[in-house]
């Protein structure tokens, strides 16, 4: 992880500084994940939290996916991530002490007040990344609409397209050829563009749906096709769209390429038992 540290220094400068704007300095533990793990001794607080956005609709939908999605992150890559997620509301100055925001749902919900935007498009301006998975599984769903409606007015220059099969996000730690998730409505994944990073990330296949589980720890639902490919690829986005968030597109670098082809986990295999996605820490 190490060279992605160039744009993940100015940034985490940038989250900061909308943490001043909002609620005066407070410090942040954004940088010191980005370490090699022989940095763990600095404790727990240096470890990358996550967040699930609150909002007016069915904002839980898929209550321990983000635990697996940690977990894996924890087993495969140097960054050090908290076992569980926080959950935030828009409108809270906590938002700021969150790079990577994650919201889902599946069924529509209304607008955000005018501070909770303002909020939110802070935190998108000043470097954060927020994740929108649609678990509804269908193509035009309540859910898209109303989180397309509410993008609008938290970036209202800006618009959701789909991403390049070339794009960072498909190859930031694996090189995911197509989108997985508990279903499959759309193979490429969505983006709002600002300064040249994808901001905003939209999936389509309840990407969670994929990765959630029972309390007994086996899997909620079942995946179409090549069950078990399918939900290893649903693993390895989920792993990719972290790292991006984090370090953008290091792995673009030419510096990097020869590393990143000459590896396994850059390519679309799979390793009966050895590739499962990771299960959560117990709680």
């Amino acid at each position: 992880m190490g060279s992605g540290r160039t744009d993940s220094l100015s940034r985490r400068g940038l989250l900061k500084g909308a943490l001043r704007l909002a609620a005066g300095a407070v410090a942040t533990p954004y940088l010191l994940a980005l370490l090699p793990r022989a940095a763990d001794a600095m404790g727990p607080q240096s470890a990358i939290c996550p967040a699930l956005l609150r909002h007016e609709g069915n904002w839980d939908v898929r209550p321990n996916a983000l635990e697996t999605v940690l977990a894996e992150v924890n087993a495969r890559t140097s960054i050090l991530v908290a076992p569980r997620p926080a959950t935030v509301d828009p409108g809270s100055e906590d938002i700021f002490r969150y790079p990577l925001l994650w919201m889902t749902g599946d069924r529509g919900f209304p607008r955000f007040p005018d501070a909770d935007t303002e909020n939110l498009r802070k935190h998108l301006m000043f470097g954060g990344t927020l994740i929108v998975d649609d678990a509804t599984g269908l193509a035009d769903s309540a859910f898209a609409s109303a989180a397309a409606l509410q993008l609008g007015l938290i970036l209202p220059h800006a618009e959701l397209r789909p991403l390049s099969p070339e794009h960072p996000a498909y190859m930031a730690y694996y090189a995911v050829g197509r989108v997985s998730g508990r279903v499959m409505v759309s193979p490429r994944l969505e983006a709002v563009i600002l300064d040249g990073r994808a901001a905003v990330i939209l999936c389509r296949n309840d990407l969670l749906g994929a990765l959630e589980r029972t309390e007994g720890g086996g899997w909620m639902f079942s995946l179409p096709g090549a069950e078990q490919e399918n939900r290893i690829l649903a693993a390895r986005l989920a792993v990719n769209l972290v790292v991006y968030a984090l370090s953008l597109d290091y792995k673009v670098d030419q510096v990097h390429n020869a590393y990143r082809l000459s590896h396994p986990q850059a390519y679309p295999t799979f390793r009966p038992g050895e590739d499962e996605p990771a299960a959560p820490a117990a709680r």
